[in-house]
């Protein structure tokens, strides 16, 4: 795999994905009485894509789109820090509280971005070394 340079433009989205991710966990909201019904709601898969979409943004940043699996749990374990501050900051915000299956959900959303991204990289790279012609470049023929 080409590696790709790290960019202003790659650290701006990770700001940009945390922010909305500030946004969304700390505004005001109607209280929920009763709570939602069980297992879980819209709610956990949002918390699961959000963080989903962070890991994948600090790993691009970072990494430079390598996946190595050190930068990747440092990006797991950072959104999901990133997530539990959000969820004990809901205390203090009206019609929100902390949940600990939103925390979850945040682990497990950066967790599957991981998997799925590295498995991606990692089908990318055999492919493109199996000497498929639709993946040689141009100048190597």
């Amino acid at each position: 795999m080409d590696r790709r340079q790290r960019t202003d433009a790659d650290w701006r989205r990770v700001v940009v994905v945390a922010g909305v991710l500030l946004g969304a966990n700390l505004l005001p909201a109607k209280r929920r009485d009763p709570p939602q019904p069980p297992p879980y709601g819209v709610d956990k898969a949002l918390h699961g894509v959000g963080h989903g979409t962070l890991v994948v943004a600090l790993v691009e940043a970072y990494d430079a789109g390598e996946w190595s699996v050190g930068p990747s749990i440092v990006a797991i374990v950072l959104s999901t820090g990133y997530g539990l501050a959000l969820e004990l900051l809901q205390r203090w915000i009206p019609g929100r509280r902390y949940e600990r299956g939103d925390v979850f959900a945040s682990l497990v959303g950066s967790v599957l971005a991981v998997a799925l991204f590295r498995w991606r990289v990692s089908a990318s790279e055999s492919v493109g070394s199996s000497g498929d012609p639709v993946n040689r470049r141009v100048d190597e023929e």
